[in-house]
């Protein structure tokens, strides 16, 4: 079980250092990439590259970068956008709230979909009582789910085991 933990703490650690290095791992310029995104029409001069790479601390390099925004994460401070020049995390926060919200309608939907795909097999495993009904319920309930969903399910249940 702390095996499990420590891989997840790894891999969430992972994750965290490839987002906050990836305007440097994209192979190109972080200030060119912010100027870009913040106006597509415009050539870039090298006094606005400067002043892009000062504003946000580009300047810097990748890894004082990474150690800034990795020391403010525990204060919930997930660093200011360099397009918009707003906070991050309630972005992040609004984003996470939509994705649960999809999530969830999904699981809804399919729950609706399958308790109807099985409704029948459910109705005739309980009016002949069946020897193997019981079992027939639960395979008809799985065959109904998406593999998406079924995946997601079993790495959940048997992720600690």
């Amino acid at each position: 079980m702390a095996r499990a933990g420590l891989g997840r703490l790894a891999a969430g650690t992972a994750l965290l250092t490839a987002v906050a290095l990836l305007p440097w791992l994209s192979g190109n310029d972080p200030a060119l990439t912010v100027l870009r995104a913040r106006s597509a029409d415009q050539d870039p001069t090298p006094a606005q590259l400067a002043s892009v790479r000062e504003q946000p601390g580009l300047g810097e390099g990748p890894f004082t970068h990474l150690v800034h925004w990795l020391g403010g994460l525990p204060r919930g401070d997930a660093g200011t956008s360099w397009v918009s020049g707003e906070a991050v995390l309630p972005q992040v926060t609004n984003a996470f709230a939509v994705s649960v919200t999809l999530m969830l309608g999904a699981l809804v939907v399919t729950v609706a979909v399958a308790a109807l795909v099985s409704a029948r097999t459910l109705y005739l495993g309980s009016r002949r009582r069946l020897h193997r009904g019981r079992g027939a319920v639960g395979v008809a309930v799985l065959a109904a789910l998406p593999k998406f969903l079924l995946a997601s399910l079993l790495a959940t249940v048997c992720a600690d085991r």
